[in-house]
């Protein structure tokens, strides 16, 4: 068997490969993962704090007093993702008034702790989201077992204040599932994030099989958010969808537990 050949970049390479780009929007407007932003964040505070970045985190962002800032809601994340807002490198969002504190990884690992409740909950499963799992999802599921308030598995469906808002919903759902979703129907901030989605879960929707239903589960007036669930022959899916002042769609999450 062959060796496997690992290759590393210099600080410098990776800044000169940085300043190649393109900005995505202007700083402050929006949220994109990716590795530019520590990079840069690395350097700046190296330069601004005149020590090496391993220096400066250990001494000045590893301790709990600081822990709350982290966990603090910085920007908007791009409400495609599973939680609302960024903080430092986390996701922060509330769950049925619950407060969560979570991230994901591309290879298959949901985090998600609750704070207030001291539970913690971390799914390793290797696989990315295209082959049909959700790891974050899947920790939500746990995480609601011990704490029972946010557990989406345990909503029922109710009767529907808005059956024509449920029949949109559902409509551009599927569309969505099909990669072909109206951009017309969605705020400027959610483009974007949509435009990203329509890959990953147009590959995820072969593991569902037949859509059968969409149901009414809940409008909360504290995330102005509504709760779907949506059931499909192998599969049960939940949607937390808000919309702008406009009518557009601002927040479409698909969590799959």
């Amino acid at each position: 068997m062959g060796g496997v050949e690992l290759i590393s970049y210099s600080t410098e390479q990776s800044l000169a490969n940085i300043k190649r780009q393109d900005l995505l929007f202007p700083p402050g407007t929006g949220y994109e993962y990716t590795d530019a932003g520590p990079i840069l964040c690395q350097l700046i505070t190296e330069k601004a704090g005149g020590m090496s970045w391993w220096r400066f985190v250990t001494e000045r962002l590893f301790i709990p007093a600081l822990r709350d800032q982290m966990w603090t809601p910085q920007a908007r994340a791009n409400r495609v993702l599973g939680w609302l807002d960024y903080g430092f490198a986390w996701g922060v969002d509330r769950y049925r008034g619950v407060k969560i504190v979570m991230h994901s990884g591309y290879t298959g690992t949901g985090i998600v702790m609750l704070p207030e409740q001291r539970t913690a909950v971390i799914v390793f499963t290797n696989l990315d989201n295209r082959f049909g799992t959700d790891a974050h999802g899947l920790a939500l599921g746990v995480a609601g077992m011990y704490v029972p308030e946010i557990s989406l598995l345990a909503m029922q469906p109710k009767a529907d204040p808005d059956p024509a808002r449920t029949k949109r919903v559902q409509d551009e759902f599927l569309r969505l599932a099909k990669g072909a979703p109206d951009y017309s129907h969605y705020s400027a901030a959610m483009l974007h994030g949509i435009q990203e989605a329509v890959t990953d879960f147009a590959t995820r929707t072969p593991h569902l099989g037949a859509f059968q239903s969409l149901s009414f589960l809940e409008e909360r007036n504290d995330d102005k958010l509504v709760y779907y669930r949506a059931d499909f022959s192998n599969a049960r899916l939940f949607l937390r969808v808000g919309f702008d002042s406009t009518g557009k769609i601002n927040c479409f999450q698909v969590i799959h537990v």
